[in-house]
């Protein structure tokens, strides 16, 4: 469905003022700190979706990489420097590696630094090992390492990490975000000029790989309404799709986003450069139920097991939870029958016993299929389920009250099963 403001049409998202959005970033922020994976998706044109990062960003006092690089590597590369010209690492390696020895971390710094490097890397071989490591060890020990063999200079730093990390950039920036104040770690802001769909899936599919690997880190994508349109009528159902899906945030084309704050241009002490500029941060979604109840049903794929675009859509949300991955099956059926009839439930996770049940309008016009709903959840409690009914519309529109209601109802299950 279109969500461009040029293409509006009955049943499309509607366009966000600036505080309307500046909200949702709020909610796509406060999903990464419980660990959910989120993908901010600013559909808009001009430079609406930059003035509205970077007026977010001011007021959580964060700065912002924002980049037209597409190649994840570069944008990352660029991202980390944004991160060590507004916090110390160094600093930050030196305080883990003096938790992990119970000492100061300016001492520790001075008595490492007067020592051989032979002794400086026995040193760090007894206290952050050399294998399996966490990534946060990895991380200390690698930034270290380059203290000791390179001084303070930061060239060639983010080399040594993603070498530390065999290249692998979630990893890395998990070991990074696990030193630094996470909460005043930049927000990657990628601009994508990408001149066809297929590029824009490619990034859609690198960024959703990274989030779900690293939930904290803040990411947002921003593209013109119109080929986010053509994005989302190309893609078949999967993950990256649903992600984009949850986090687009529509804008209004021209909106005064910087209203009622102190607009800035760029980070302080950065001068804007035509390709990318370092300046704030963001998170959460929108959507109108139209969109998920009928202008997505048709993107299901003949062989899902899914029988809805909601029941795709949030078995997906609880896939990419870290409480919930792995846990909820697909359209479930139990022992037993119900009136002689087979019990099938929508979304069904067995080991803490809850049954997800998404209903859709018809639900409420047919008595009797009201009627078959009430005998299944007596169904369902005597075999001792505890019973999820959500509206499909709800789906898309509340889905942070579903998810938590869905929590809930798995840690009492977990809670009660040595009961």
């Amino acid at each position: 469905m279109p969500i461009s403001s040029s293409r509006s049409r009955e049943g499309a998202p509607s366009p966000l003022a600036a505080d309307a959005a500046l909200d949702v970033l709020a909610r796509h922020q406060e999903r990464r700190r419980q660990s959910v994976p989120t993908l901010t998706v600013l559909a808009g044109s001009d430079d609406a979706p930059a003035r509205l990062v970077r007026r977010w960003a001011e007021r959580a006092g964060r700065p912002v990489c924002e980049t037209t690089a597409t190649e994840l590597a570069e944008a990352v590369s660029r991202w980390f420097d944004t991160l060590v010209a507004s916090q110390d690492l160094t600093a930050s390696a030196f305080v883990w590696l003096a938790n992990l020895n119970n000492d100061d971390a300016k001492a520790l710094s001075y008595r490492l630094g007067i020592r051989s490097l032979h002794e400086q890397m026995l040193f760090l071989d007894r206290k952050l090992g050399t294998k399996n490591a966490v990534p946060a060890d990895v991380i200390c020990r690698a930034v270290v390492e380059h203290v000791c063999q390179n001084g303070p200079t930061m060239q060639g730093l983010w080399d040594r990490l993603r070498d530390a990390c065999a290249g692998d950039l979630g990893r890395a920036i998990a070991g990074i975000l696990a030193l630094v104040d996470g909460e005043r770690a930049p927000m990657l802001h990628i601009v994508a000029n990408t001149p066809d769909v297929v590029s824009l899936a490619a990034l859609v599919a690198d960024l959703t790989a990274l989030v779900s690997v690293v939930p904290a880190l803040a990411v947002a994508v921003s593209a013109e309404g119109e080929r986010l349109d053509d994005y989302l009528a190309a893609m078949p159902e999967c993950r990256a799709l649903a992600l984009v899906r949850e986090g687009i945030i529509p804008l209004e084309s021209g909106a005064d986003v910087m209203h009622g704050d102190r607009g800035i241009a760029a980070a302080p002490d950065v001068k804007p450069d035509p390709d990318e500029t370092c300046g704030g941060f963001a998170p959460a979604t929108v959507h109108e139920p139209d969109e998920l109840e009928a202008g997505i049903e048709s993107e299901l794929l003949p062989d899902d097991p899914a029988r809805s675009a909601a029941e795709r859509y949030l078995f997906e949300r609880l896939q990419a939870h870290p409480e919930t991955a792995g846990l909820f099956e697909l359209n479930g059926r139990l022992d037993g029958t119900e009136n002689g009839r087979a019990v099938e439930v929508d979304l069904l996770a067995r080991a803490p016993r809850v049954a997800v049940e998404i209903d859709g309008y018809y639900h409420f016009t047919d008595l009797e299929a009201y009627r078959r709903d009430r005998r299944k959840d007596v169904f369902l409690q005597h075999a001792g389920y505890f019973v999820v009914r959500c509206l499909a519309d709800d789906v898309a529109s509340r889905l942070e009250e579903i998810l938590e209601t869905i929590l809930a109802a798995v840690r009492q299950g977990r809670a009660g099963e040595g009961r």
